[in-house]
């Protein structure tokens, strides 16, 4: 009966304006969201008859090495003391979620677009959402937190990535996954994009990863989980433990079709619906349980949002936001990115719309003295780092990334030597 009822199809421009409205509502929800968590978990099947799950972690021993077993082995005809196995027993419950539309016999009638088709990917897209948010809070369970970490500098990539190793966990295909919000990575492609090494185009292609920094595949996201409230991005970083698992695991009762569609048709919501008016979809997810099965295995932390979008680099170099809602239009500069060593120097040039150097009219300023300073048209670089270049006329505000690397050393040639007399 429903999918009769819901293979009528007529225009939608037919429909009352306010009805219109109410349908592209749950129309706009439809836009494909690609997974980003759903690649880096363990999945395991549990029996439809159970409502939780108890599954154990392994704790991996010390080994002694100032025992006399470690330096001579066994003695012999004795017998050793037996190991002790450290186990964590661990429960999760099972849980039940879902999303629903509802429809009225009037939106049905009038849909130009098939009402199931368009509601049954909204839901999928949601249930998607819903499964990335889930993982990645998991993660974020992790006992492991980075204080004092700045991942935003190289060296801070290498200590991650050696909190990591010290866990022994485990590299895949080759690196460590970090991840974090689109404007922390551009950061780290700015600064370093000469030792950056391309991912592998199917990478690149399917999950959007950046490429590849100091032994980490860096891959963005979108998700809510990796903001927090008072202004600040979450990055995890994560390997597989040493039997080539994930710290985090889905348990359902069936996997990848753990999701059921519900159509209720015209006059089958009940008695609520006398008159056969209303009738609705929905998606419902009949057990799931979210684990962080292993979290030596992952770490994570927190990185001040205002300081990555001061430092950030917005030339062309990077995968690019706007940082202002006014571009700089009415002068022009004669540099859209300046790069200079310890100690050089660079000769700003404004110019207004008609070709009047407005250089010295202007309002021009540096963000951070530290890295660079500016007085009358020219810009000096103190130290290596990242700032920005603000100049203002008018109404009119335009940013100039610039960038200070470290002082070439100066060769030394040797003196010559005179052999004999």
């Amino acid at each position: 009966m429903a999918d009769t009822l819901l293979s009528n199809l007529v225009k939608l421009g037919d429909m009352p304006v306010e009805q219109q409205a109410e349908f592209w509502d749950a129309i706009l929800y439809s836009a494909e969201h690609q997974s980003e968590m759903n690649n880096f978990v363990n999945k395991k099947a549990i029996d439809a008859n159970k409502t939780s799950i108890t599954y154990f972690r392994t704790i991996l021993p010390v080994i002694d090495k100032s025992s006399d077993r470690y330096k001579n082995g066994l003695i012999e005809g004795v017998t050793p003391a037996p190991e002790k196995m450290e186990i964590m027993e661990l429960t999760a419950d099972l849980i039940q979620n879902g999303w629903f539309y509802g429809f009225t016999d009037k939106a049905l009638q009038h849909s130009y677009h098939d009402l199931t088709k368009v509601a049954k990917d909204s839901l999928a897209n949601t249930m998607r959402s819903y499964n990335d948010e889930k993982i990645a809070d998991t993660y974020f369970s992790s006992l492991n937190v980075a204080d004092g970490i700045d991942i935003t500098t190289y060296e801070g990539l290498l200590k991650l990535k050696g909190y990591l190793f010290t866990a022994r966990a485990q590299t895949i295909n080759g690196n460590y996954i970090l991840m974090a919000p689109l404007e922390v990575l551009d950061l780290l492609l700015a600064k370093y994009s000469d030792r950056l090494t391309h991912t592998t185009e199917k990478n690149a292609l399917i999950q959007g990863e950046l490429g590849e920094l100091a032994g980490f595949r860096l891959v963005p996201s979108r998700l809510q989980a990796f903001h927090t409230s008072d202004n600040k991005l979450r990055y995890l970083a994560f390997g597989k433990n040493t039997r080539g698992e994930y710290p985090v695991t889905i348990a359902a009762y069936k996997l990848n079709e753990n999701g059921q569609i519900i159509v209720k048709g015209l006059g089958e919501l009940g008695n609520g619906d006398a008159l056969n008016q209303r009738g609705s979809i929905g998606l419902k997810i009949d057990g799931e349980a979210f684990i962080m099965s292993d979290d030596s295995c992952a770490i994570h932390g927190v990185i001040d949002a205002a300081r990555v979008y001061n430092e950030y680099d917005y030339d062309n170099k990077t995968s690019n936001k706007v940082r202002t809602s006014v571009s700089g239009v009415g002068f022009t500069a004669n540099a859209s990115y300046i790069e200079l060593e310890v100690g050089k120097t660079f000769t700003l040039a404004v110019t207004s719309a008609d070709g009047t150097d407005i250089t010295t009219t202007a309002t021009i300023a540096v963000d951070n003295t530290a890295i660079a300073t500016y007085a009358t048209k020219v810009v000096t670089a103190v130290k290596a780092g990242m700032t920005m270049l603000t100049i203002k006329s008018g109404d009119v505000t335009t940013y100039i990334p610039v960038k200070v690397t470290p002082k070439t050393p100066t060769a030394v040639t040797p003196a010559t030597e005179t052999i004999g007399s």
